[in-house]
C-alpha cells in the first residue's frame, strides 16, 4: 500500500544505494498509483530442522492467481502449477472486466468465487463465479453497495465463508474507518446485515483477517498504527472495538499463521514485520523481539503450510525477505535473505505459495515491457528456505498492482 501521503510513507524514501533513473520511474509510478486511490476516498506446526524444504501441503494441480490494478479496468487470470520450470499461462479469457481502481481482490475460502470493490466511480462488490479452469463469469446481482461510496481497503472472510467483512474508508475525507459485515449465500451473492462498525475518527486505510477459531476480527489499522480487536458473534457480527493494540508505522497485510497461534503484519513506513502471539480469548501479546526488521516497503505476508518460513516481498528494497518462524512465533533472517526479486525484478509487492508449498509466486508491479504493468515472477522452496528464480516471468498486462489487489485459488 505504498503512499506519498504528508505523514511521510515509505514510499517515497529513495534507495541508500541510488536507484537508476528507470527505477525511480517505477518508484514514482506505483507511489503515485496508490496516492490516487487513497485520496479518492491449519496445519500443525513442524518440528525445526536447521536446512530443509518446506513440507508439501498437497499434491501439483492448476492453481489460478488473478492480478488487478486500480489503474487498469481489468483483472489477468494467470494459470501456475507445481511442476518445476513450467512457465504460467494465462487463463482463458483473461482479462476480465472489473471496473476502475480495483485496489482489493479476494476470494471465497472454498475458492468458487471471487470478490472485487472498484473505487472509482460506485464502491460495487463485484462478484465472479471461477471455473475449474479459472475463467471468471461475473455474477449477475442486485447491487451491493460499501456503504457512504467508502473506498475499500480489504475484503476476509471467516473460515466458513459463510460472512465476509469490508473495511472501508481512508480518514482524510470520511468520518474514519468501518467495518461492514455481508453474509455470503451459497451462489456467492453478499447481502449487508446490520449497520457498520465504526472503528474510530481519525483510522483509515485498514486491511483485516478473521481468527482460525472464527471468533475474533483483527484490523490493520494503517492511519492510527494500531491493531483493532472486534469479537465475532455466532451471526458473525463484529462487536465494537475490544482491543487496540500498538504495532508499527503503517501497518497493513493482517495474517493469521497456518496453526493459529501467532498474528502476523507488516509495517509499510516503519520498514518491519511485528509478530504477537493469539491468547485464548483472542487478545494480542507482542512476541519478544518484535518488531523484525525487513526492507523499504515491505508489503505482505506469506507463511509455508508447516509454518516453518516466512516471506515478505520488500517493494522498495527491490527483494524478497525471508524468515524461518520459531516455536514462540519469533522471526531469524534465513541465510541469503533478502533474495532477488527475480532476473528483472524492480517492486515485488505481494506473494503467494503454490498449494504444494514448495514455490512462491510473487507479483512485481513494476517490471512489465511497459514499466507500468506488473510481471509474475515464480521461486523454488529449497533447502534453508532459499529462494531461485525457476520458470519464465510472466507479464500480466494490468497495471498499478499495488495493495491487496491480487489472490490465489487453489485448483479446485
Amino acid at each position: 500500500m505504498t503512499s506519498t501521503t504528508a505523514s511521510g510513507l515509505a514510499g517515497t524514501r529513495p534507495r541508500q544505494s541510488g536507484p537508476s533513473p528507470r527505477r525511480r520511474k517505477r518508484m514514482a509510478y506505483a507511489a503515485a498509483g496508490a496516492l490516487v486511490l487513497s485520496l479518492l476516498g491449519t496445519s500443525s506446526p513442524a518440528a525445526f530442522g536447521a536446512d530443509r524444504a518446506p513440507a508439501a501441503a498437497q499434491s501439483s494441480a492448476v492453481s489460478h492467481i488473478y492480478v488487478g490494478g486500480v489503474l487498469s479496468n481489468s483483472l489477468a487470470g494467470v494459470n501456475v502449477t507445481g511442476e518445476e520450470g513450467a512457465a504460467p499461462q494465462r487463463v482463458a479469457g483473461s482479462p476480465f472486466s472489473s471496473g476502475y481502481g480495483a485496489f482489493v481482490v479476494a476470494a471465497s475460502p472454498n475458492g468458487r468465487f471471487l470478490y472485487t470493490v472498484p473505487n472509482i466511480g460506485t464502491a460495487e462488490i463485484m462478484v465472479y463465479a471461477v471455473a475449474d479452469n479459472g475463467q471468471l463469469t461475473r455474477v449477475q446481482t442486485p447491487k451491493v453497495l460499501i456503504p457512504g461510496n467508502a473506498t475499500t481497503m480489504g475484503l476476509s472472510f471467516s473460515p466458513d465463508g459463510r460472512h465476509m467483512y469490508a473495511t472501508s474508508g481512508t480518514g482524510f475525507f470520511d468520518k474514519g474507518g468501518i467495518v461492514t459485515t455481508y453474509n455470503v449465500a451459497d451462489n456467492g451473492i453478499p447481502s449487508q446485515v446490520g449497520q457498520p462498525v465504526n472503528i474510530g475518527a481519525d483510522s483509515g486505510l485498514m486491511m483485516s483477517t478473521v481468527s482460525a477459531d472464527g471468533r475474533n476480527l483483527y484490523v490493520s489499522d494503517y492511519r492510527q498504527g494500531k491493531i483493532v480487536r472486534l469479537a465475532l458473534g455466532s451471526d458473525g457480527v463484529p462487536s465494537a472495538p475490544l482491543e487496540r493494540v500498538a504495532t508499527g508505522s503503517g501497518p497493513c497485510f493482517p495474517t493469521i499463521s497456518p496453526d493459529g497461534k501467532h498474528f502476523y503484519n507488516v509495517n509499510e513506513i516503519g520498514g518491519d514485520v511485528s509478530a504477537f502471539s493469539i491468547e485464548a480469548d483472542g487478545s494480542l501479546t507482542p512476541v519478544a523481539g518484535s518488531p523484525f526488521a525487513a526492507g523499504s516497503t515491505p508489503h505482505s505476508v506469506t507463511i509455508t503450510p508447516d509454518n516453518h518460513y516466512m516471506y515478505v516481498p520488500n517493494v522498495l528494497s527491490h527483494n524478497i525477505e525471508g524468515y524461518e518462524i520459531q516455536a514462540n512465533g519469533a522471526l531469524v533472517k534465513l541465510a541469503g535473505s533478502p533474495f532477488p526479486s527475480g532476473s528483472d525484478g524492480d517492486s515485488p509487492a505481494r506473494t503467494f505459495l503454490n498449494p504444494d508449498g514448495k514455490h512462491l509466486y510473487a507479483v512485481d508491479i513494476a517490471s512489465g515491457a511497459d514499466p507500468h504493468t506488473a510481471k509474475l515472477h515464480t521461486f523454488t522452496i529449497g533447502a534453508g528456505g532459499r529462494l531461485t528464480e525457476s520458470a519464465p516471468a510472466y507479464d500480466t498486462g494490468v497495471a498499478g498492482a499495488d495493495g491487496p489487489s491480487s489472490v490465489i485459488v487453489p485448483g479446485h
